[in-house]
């Protein structure tokens, strides 16, 4: 499991700061002396350098930090002479500011993250129960996993995957993984005919999401409907939410479990617990009740979550099909590299060169997750009979052959061809080293769609009897105790 960053720094600030004033001075003289941060810089650093955009609101910054206003006011005004951190008008919100992390203040926290580890474990750890101990190791070893990311983005490129931003199902080297086959000069690339930006909503009890697909036309996306990435958020204790129990009819759900832990579970007994790089593949059918729900010891510690939800359409003879469920587990993913070692392709579903993934499909699909290193590029074959949607979960890079920049939350739709473009931009975010995305494309179905929350049917007349068939319970009641869960050792179709 990944544990909450933020709930796990602020567990240890707030420890540290309720010490004795003997080890707050003792610990400030230290730090002082080692690497002129204070350990109040240090952690305003820290807290910069993995926002987005490097950025965070004044009033966010002071609850994360546990400072009254004007406490946080004294401390950003001093960081500011010293060139450590800006102070900007919110873009969204002239009355507001915000603290900015500036290249100073970023090499800064570089050069003090030994110092800093040290020192505290000199000086606090003795003071803190075994929890805490543990959670301030997690805290300052997930620390320099990102500082040495950072660092790695920007030195020549050595372009093997060595620190991925994600924990979905990696490898300690990927030139062991077959590769991709280098592609003629007659390939014909498909050109991107357009970019869109996923605008932000909340789903279920409230869990953030980005609608990737708003926007975009039911021909272009054919046979998908809708994908939602949920998060990425780090949630204190008592906030990780999820949805109430909902009908589904006529569709199938994909979730993919970037970062996080989610449970399923279904009115025909169907579900399973899912993390890091896992697929959970549900066909609803005829229909079912579906709820999806963090488990309570994540409810209780809090912690970070990401993950993807895609709708893939069932053609007309399939949507009053029996429900049924696929468990996929990360490591089931096929693996395999480009020709430089500069990405790691994670096949889900469907095939990329001759290499197969795991997932069960009604429809001809293709799904994969791409990482790529700053400066590689990734040259794809692609079924010519397929679509072709390009979702960046992180990072920056371009697509196409005309190079057309994209960025995090943004879908890229491509035109007719046999085969995609896409490449990382050099320099990269701070707190994001590799370029992300979710590929998507399959055969078009070409049927009327009728779609109405969570149906999707072909006309409106069986749009209302899924709803008459819901409000009499012909879908599945909710069950009075938790379903046992599959854990991945059901029989798969």
């Amino acid at each position: 499991m990944t544990e909450s960053l933020d709930a796990e720094r602020t567990a240890c600030w707030r420890a540290y700061i309720e010490s004795s004033q003997r080890l707050f001075t003792q610990l400030e003289d230290d730090l002082r002396a080692d690497s002129e941060l204070s350990f109040a810089d240090y952690h305003v650093l820290v807290l910069l350098s993995e926002a987005p955009g490097q950025r965070l609101r004044m009033g966010e910054l002071a609850d994360r930090l546990v400072f009254s206003p004007s406490r946080l006011t004294y401390q950003i005004t001093t960081m500011q002479k010293r060139g450590l951190v800006a102070k900007e008008s919110c873009p969204a919100d002239r009355r507001g500011s915000e603290a900015v992390l500036t290249a100073a203040g970023l090499l800064a926290l570089r050069e003090a993250a030994p110092h800093h580890r040290r020192s505290v474990r000199t000086h606090l750890i003795d003071d803190l129960d075994d929890a805490e101990v543990a959670c301030l190791t997690r805290v300052f070893e997930r620390l320099g996993r990102r500082l040495r990311a950072d660092r790695a983005a920007s030195s020549p490129p050595d372009r093997r995957v060595k620190e991925p931003a994600m924990p979905a199902i990696t490898v300690d080297d990927v030139l062991v993984l077959p590769r991709l086959p280098k592609l003629d000069e007659s390939t014909s690339y498909r050109p991107v005919r357009r970019v869109t930006t996923a605008p932000s909503g909340y789903e279920g009890e409230g869990f953030p999401v980005r609608r990737a697909f708003a926007g975009v036309s039911m021909t272009d996306l054919d046979p998908f409907i809708h994908l939602d990435q949920m998060g990425e958020v780090d949630y204190a204790p008592g906030e990780p939410r999820g949805t109430s129990w909902h009908p589904h009819r006529g569709f199938e759900t994909v979730t993919y479990m970037i970062d996080g832990i989610m449970d399923h579970q279904d009115s025909t007994g169907g579900g399973g617990t899912i993390t890091d790089g896992d697929t959970q593949w549900m066909t609803a059918g005829s229909g079912l009740l579906h709820i999806e729900a963090p488990p309570e010891h994540l409810v209780r510690s809090g912690g970070l979550f990401h993950g993807l939800q895609l709708w893939v359409n069932l053609p007309r003879v399939a949507k009053m099909s029996p429900p049924r469920y696929q468990d996929i587990r990360g490591r089931e993913s096929a693996l395999l590299t480009t020709p430089d070692g500069g990405g790691l392709i994670r096949v889900i579903a469907g095939e990329i060169a001759g290499h197969r993934g795991p997932g069960s499909t009604h429809t001809p699909i293709t799904i994969a997750h791409v990482t790529l290193q700053p400066g590689a590029e990734l040259s794809l074959p692609w079924r010519a009979e397929f679509n072709a949607l390009v979702y960046v979960l992180a990072g920056r890079g371009t697509v196409g052959t005309d190079r057309q920049p994209i960025r995090l939350g943004q879908l890229a739709v491509h035109g007719p061809g046999d085969a995609l473009r896409i490449a990382a931009d050099r320099a990269q975010d701070g707190n994001t080293p590799a370029l992300e995305l979710y590929l998507m494309g399959g055969q078009p179905i070409r049927e009327p769609v009728a779609h109405y929350g969570p149906f999707v049917m072909n006309t409106r007349a069986e749009l209302i009897q899924a709803v008459e068939d819901f409000q009499a319970g012909r879908l599945g009641v909710v069950p009075t105790g938790r379903l046992p869960h599959s854990d991945g050792q059901g029989d798969r179709p």
